[in-house]
């Protein structure tokens, strides 16, 4: 089966109501003592509201993500994305890396280049693995999972079973 690729995109109407409602945050206070036993420091949420509504740039963030090759595919009635680099070497054995909570798909975007094309690295493309990564149910991208039940390990085994069928253009 193959699929298309899939590009992060963000309407802009999206992103400027984000803007406004960052900028609208309205902190608790509450005193120093105690630090972060009671929850986050209000003094560090603050510096971060300031970071998100004067410095953080969602369209540059969008770029780094659109630089991994990613798609949607359909797995098991689910559209699930994944990043799916291919190794510079025709033999090269599939290489499955899931992420946990809280957490995504990007946190590999520094390992995926090395794993798939060592040459580029001055190592051996013999060594250079297909990599696969992703975006577990639930996780943005991918749709939610249903309920969980005793049935689930059966359910990440066939999410297993599907990439080996699954290409990419």
């Amino acid at each position: 089966m193959l699929v298309p690729r899939f590009r992060v995109h963000v309407e802009q109407h999206v992103l400027d109501d984000l803007q406004l409602r960052v900028g609208q945050t309205r902190f608790a206070r509450f005193s120093k003592i105690g630090g972060w036993d009671f929850g986050t420091s209000t003094e560090y949420s603050e510096a971060l509201v300031e970071y998100w509504r004067t410095q953080f740039n969602w369209r540059h963030a969008e770029g780094k993500l659109n630089a991994l090759k990613q798609y949607k595919a359909r797995v098991d009635g689910q559209d699930v994305h994944f990043v799916h680099e291919r190794a510079r070497n025709a033999n090269a054995m599939p290489l499955l890396l899931l992420h946990g909570w809280p957490d995504s798909f990007y946190r590999y975007h520094k390992v995926i280049p090395p794993l798939s094309d060592p040459a580029a690295q001055g190592g051996d493309a013999l060594d250079s693995f297909d990599v696969v990564v992703p975006s577990l149910p639930g996780f943005p991208f991918t749709a939610n999972a249903p309920l969980v039940n005793a049935e689930q390990p059966l359910r990440h085994a066939a999410v297993r079973r599907s990439f080996r069928s699954v290409g990419s253009t």
